[in-house]
């Protein structure tokens, strides 16, 4: 059998699939069929980079067309001539008629760019500022000033707010103790994450040598640095004439804020401020008699260990994916860790509970991104950061410091003794077993969660089984888990800025001692030749014994005939077995495609691709086509040309088969467990199977050499994979889920046990055959 590498379609899928996204406008039938004003002449607009603040973008384009402001079809239609490259490729990625006014090209085109909007200067700023070495005074000058006026007004030096504040209070009549207690009944309760605390009596803090406002403006681009949640409550209650530097709002004073107090002492005790610290390190206050709390004590936090960078990414891309995360926090006012929270939806029929995602849950979402989802649950009685959310994995996963964290011992372990297989083939048998309760809003589940000593960034994993049970639906993508409660759906959202801080907290603790350390498969493979062409040839495993060995190279050699090499050796599937039928809608207009200019070089690739079909009797001349493609050609990696053609005006009359497809995580469990198995990849599967005759001129491609229709099922069509699924099931019924699995083009043979190895291979060569 045939196939075309993987690694082809998946280059050829990226092709098709920007062709599509360019192809298609993202503005309503409105706006695209509205007329223009015929004396128009475009102005010069201010072309954006992709850098720059995109409010400041939209402000420039609305001066540049102050005369049509109220033209919603023209500022929309002129608005992509003023993008850079790298906006227009968000531009062309819009979904298809989602734009139906200016207002709404505006708000999308600045929600993404976001991150790139200028905040306003603080005054920490200016307390962090140094003379450069190499910098004159003037120019320091000029830099401090600039920084200066662009402080908000309201910010002042804290020096004089403690004068003025201290002279107020010299003025003011001593209170005695007992009126210094609130009564329960004058103060509502307050959160004691959300709002500066007063001091508890009897505390013990450390002394720094410099006042914690200096620390805190030094330390804010730390990766252990993590800011507060926005601060709840009225703001209009707030003291308008104080400002936190920590909270970044109006309320109390920097000095005095409590929140900050707590968490420099923590970053103290874990070693990140011992240049901040001199001499007597403790100071205890004794402000009044020691209070007697009887409210509930707060959850512990349990955070995590640190592993080195992910493999490819440099310090300062990842530092760069930290502030644009953490400056997204700000903007959208995301809390800090991992909330449950209701989600919002309408009213469904029949009591259901739909659970989706859409582009709007992007909104607090840095994006691209390729990060794991990582959230906070409340295991037991404490609150666990840097949980892993993990579809692949069947088990949960407890790490040493959760374990230790949360005061578990040896003693409280079951045993398990079946060992964990790795993705490398590697075995972990754990400590043992424990079950711990699971809290997620008002859901308690009792998981079973296995101990394994061994170094992790992660605290836990959550895998399938906690999933299915709380018929949770998570997304990598936007960040978020959503499940149904009786109060409806609620949702955790993940935390990308905790995941960047790990990594980068870890190069800087833990550097890679060699960066050039590689990872070798679990088993070699070597060659076997069986004729004088060195094209011609098998790979089987080295650790196979010699007896074994020789009875599979005599098997393969036996039954050489099943194997291809050459498109000519192929014979193809029979016609009458298996079909490929494009079902075109037939309320579908034709399009017939003008023809494109193309380089020299394309050219030449296109006629040795039309030659090598010719041959192979894959396609046949045409000449009077009602739907027509053009052929684009792409360079691989190995510097030769690649040749495409561009169904995408026929694959949209054409409906989706609804048969399925395997999903691949099932196909790999599957496999677990056998002793031997063995992979067989299909050689230009898709050539093998005859396109319906009625089909074939609806394929037609326009060529240097003239126009050309297919006879066999080319790749890129819609609905390929599922007719080549459709017919290697009916193939191999009997053996699927068995002694085979099969992904399209992509089989494994599995045995478990390896002396019936050579029979199960010998049923899957005669199904072959018989095809």
């Amino acid at each position: 059998m045939a196939r075309q590498p993987y690694r082809e379609r998946r280059e050829q899928e990226t092709v098709w699939k920007a062709l599509h996204q360019i192809s298609h406008s993202p503005f309503s039938k409105e706006i695209e069929g509205a007329r223009l004003p015929g004396k128009f002449s475009p102005p010069n607009y201010v072309m954006y980079d992709s850098k720059t603040d995109p409010i400041g973008h939209i402000s420039h384009f609305r001066q540049s067309m102050a005369l049509h402001l109220r033209n919603d079809a023209l500022m929309c239609r002129m608005f992509p001539s003023s993008l850079g490259p790298m906006s227009l490729r968000w531009f062309n990625r819009l979904q298809h008629s989602s734009i139906h006014s200016w207002d709404e090209l505006a708000e999308a085109f600045v929600s993404r760019f976001i991150t790139n909007s200028r905040k306003p200067k603080e005054f920490d700023s200016m307390m962090s500022m140094r003379m450069k070495d190499s910098e004159s005074l003037k120019n320091y000058s000029s830099r401090y000033w600039e920084v200066y006026n662009e402080i908000q007004q309201y910010v002042r030096v804290e020096e004089d707010r403690a004068r003025t504040r201290v002279t107020s209070a010299q003025n003011r009549p001593p209170r005695k103790i007992a009126n210094m207690e609130p009564k329960k009944t004058e103060l509502p309760p307050r959160n004691p994450t959300r709002f500066p605390r007063p001091r508890e009596l009897g505390r013990v803090y450390t002394v720094f040598n410099i006042p914690i406002y200096q620390i805190l403006a030094a330390i804010k681009n730390e990766p252990f640095f993590i800011w507060p949640t926005p601060l709840g409550g009225d703001p209009s209650k707030r003291d308008p004439n104080k400002y936190c530097s920590y909270h970044r709002e109006k309320s109390h004073m920097t000095k005095r804020c409590y929140s900050l107090k707590q968490h420099l002492e923590e970053l103290a005790k874990a070693g990140h401020l011992r240049r901040y610290i001199g001499g007597d390190q403790r100071q205890r206050y004794h402000e009044g008699p020691t209070a007697v709390h009887n409210a509930k004590p707060a959850a512990r936090v349990i955070e995590m260990i640190h592993t080195s960078r992910p493999k490819g990414q440099s310090f300062d891309r990842l530092r760069s994916d930290l502030k644009k995360a953490q400056h997204l926090r700000e903007v959208f006012q995301v809390a800090e860790g991992s909330v449950v929270s209701k989600k919002p939806r309408t009213d469904f029929p029949n009591n259901e509970q739909l659970i989706f995602f859409s582009d709007e849950d992007l909104r607090d979402v840095q994006t691209p991104h390729d990060d794991p989802l990582v959230v906070k649950l409340r295991i037991g009685d404490s609150d666990v950061k840097r949980v892993l959310i993990n579809q692949g994995s069947c088990s949960e996963i407890m790490y040493p410091d959760l374990f230790h964290g949360l005061g578990l011992k040896q003693t409280d372990l079951q045993p398990y003794d079946a060992p964990l297989i790795g993705f490398s083939g590697e075995s972990i048998r754990p400590m043992g077993q424990i079950t711990m309760t699971v809290h997620t809003g008002p859901i308690s589940l009792d998981t079973e969660f296995l101990v394994v000593d061994v170094p992790s960034p992660y605290t836990a994993i959550m895998g399938r089984r906690w999933l299915h049970k709380l018929k949770a639906v998570p997304s990598s993508l936007h960040q978020n888990i959503r499940f149904p409660t009786d109060f409806g759906i609620m949702e955790i959202k993940g935390d990308q800025v905790a995941s960047k801080q790990c990594v980068m907290a870890a190069i800087k603790q833990n550097p890679p001692e060699n960066s050039n350390e590689t990872y070798e498969p679990g088993e070699e493979l070597e060659t076997v030749m069986f004729s004088s062409d060195l094209e011609k040839y098998f790979k089987i495993g080295r650790d196979l014994n010699p007896d074994d060995r020789t009875k599979l190279v005599n098997f393969l050699t036996s039954n050489v005939d099943v194997f291809a090499w050459d498109p000519y050796e192929v014979p193809g599937v029979d016609p009458d077995y298996i079909q490929h039928r494009l079902n075109v809608d037939p309320h579908s207009k034709p399009v017939q495609q003008k023809s494109r200019r193309s380089a020299p070089v394309h050219a030449e690739a296109v006629q040795k691709e039309v030659e090598r079909l010719l041959q192979a009797g894959a396609i046949r001349e045409l000449h009077y086509p009602t739907w027509l493609s053009n052929t684009v050609v792409v360079k691989k990696k190995n510097g030769k040309w690649r040749v495409c053609v561009d169904f995408t005006n026929l694959n949209q009359a054409c409906p989706k088969d609804p048969f399925p497809l395997p999903k691949i995580d099932q196909l790999v469990d599957a496999t677990a467990g056998h002793e031997r198995m063995s992979f067989l990849d299909a050689f230009q599967g898709y050539h093998q199977i005859a396109l319906s005759p009625e089909d074939r001129e609806k394929t037609a491609f326009i060529t240097p050499l003239g126009i050309y229709c297919y006879k066999v099922m080319p790749f890129g069509l819609k609905n390929a994979g599922t007719t080549y699924q459709r017919m290697v099931t009916r193939m191999f019924k009997d053996q699927i889920g068995k002694t085979m699995e099969i992904y399209i083009d992509d089989m494994v043979v599995k045995s478990k046990l390896s002396q019936n190895h050579l029979e199960d291979l010998t049923k899957t060569f005669r199904n072959i055959e018989i095809a």
